[in-house]
């Protein structure tokens, strides 16, 4: 066993997952951050946030239109289950990945490292493909091209989609994915995120760069969040620790679904926790059900919710 710790140890120290090694490529940008408004003292509806980065035009997404598949289920009684996963791409098999989201029996979905019809996955369209599987409505958002098609996150829905928008995160290459979920009488804004990852590996300055960008990406997704309260739900593979600053960042305007949630990363002995289900006031936790598929390198972190008014 401590054999297998020290070599999940050194895993960490060389690689936190995220993007494959030819993926995690920015520019250093500038340690400039845009202004978020204060959890204490949220901006009325109508108000818009200052420095907010520019909506994409238009919004490069996989448009979220019901097929005669789709199952409708109506949300448990008084609340909503939603999870998020990264999939690794589908490497660890495609049909294992649809099981393990199947048993989730959820009525909203995450996911990161999906692919639409790249070499590494055979063309496969995924997000087209787990959709259909699933009976769910779906959106997808590329963060650029790659291996002849296109790596991204998506945002799967049993419930009906709205206002979907490729959000390009700063640096530019990296995107997330945000649209209104209609649910239980409410309109739910949900963003699916995927942060940069450091590697321990870098040169100082090259680790700092990587910091600097992960906390900007962070910041921008939360500047779209926070813009105009009502429930509101971000969830995705954020590459960050629960000490670490982009942590701190949520913290301040949400709520940590999941506080005391297991360790994510490696899926075979998770050590680490990188993923999160983040939450607004106008939600609390009922629960966070535990499972374990062995579809990717990432375990998921599954949340029951409900709305604290009615």
């Amino acid at each position: 066993m401590l054999a297998r710790v020290t070599a999940h140890v050194a895993a960490v120290l060389s690689l936190i997952v995220g993007c494959e090694a030819s993926d995690t490529q920015i520019s250093r940008a500038s340690d400039s951050r845009p202004e978020v408004p204060s959890r204490a003292a949220p901006e009325p509806a109508a108000a818009r946030v200052s420095e907010a980065p520019e909506r994409s035009s238009p919004p490069v997404v996989v448009a979220p239109s019901p097929s005669p598949a789709v199952v409708v289920a109506p949300p448990r009684p008084g609340q909503l289950r939603v999870a998020t996963y990264n999939i690794l791409g589908g490497k660890l098999g495609l049909d294992e990945v649809i099981a393990a989201l199947q048993s989730f029996d959820a009525d909203m979905i995450a996911l990161q490292e999906v692919d639409s019809r790249t070499r590494r996955s055979g063309r496969v369209d995924q997000p087209k493909v787990i959709a259909k599987a699933l009976g769910m409505e779906v959106a997808f958002a590329d963060h650029r091209p790659s291996g002849g098609g296109k790596i991204g996150v998506v945002l799967l829905s049993r419930h009906p989609l709205a206002n979907v928008e490729r959000v390009a995160l700063p640096g530019a290459t990296l995107a997330a994915v945000q649209g209104d979920v209609a649910i239980a009488g409410h309109s739910m804004r949900t963003l699916v995120v995927h942060l940069h990852p450091t590697d321990p590996r870098d040169p100082p300055a090259r680790r700092k760069g990587m910091d600097a960008a992960r906390l900007r990406e962070a910041d921008a997704v939360l500047v779209r969040a926070t813009d105009g309260r009502r429930p509101t739900i971000v969830m995705g593979d954020f590459n960050a620790f629960s000490n670490g600053p982009e942590y701190a960042a949520f913290s301040d305007h949400f709520d940590d679904a999941c506080p005391n949630g297991s360790a994510t990363w490696p899926a075979s002995l998770p050590i680490v926790r990188i993923d999160y289900v983040w939450i607004s006031r106008e939600l609390e936790t009922v629960g966070c059900p535990s499972f374990t598929p062995t579809a990717s390198d990432h375990r998921p972190v599954v949340a029951d919710l409900r709305f604290t008014t009615e």
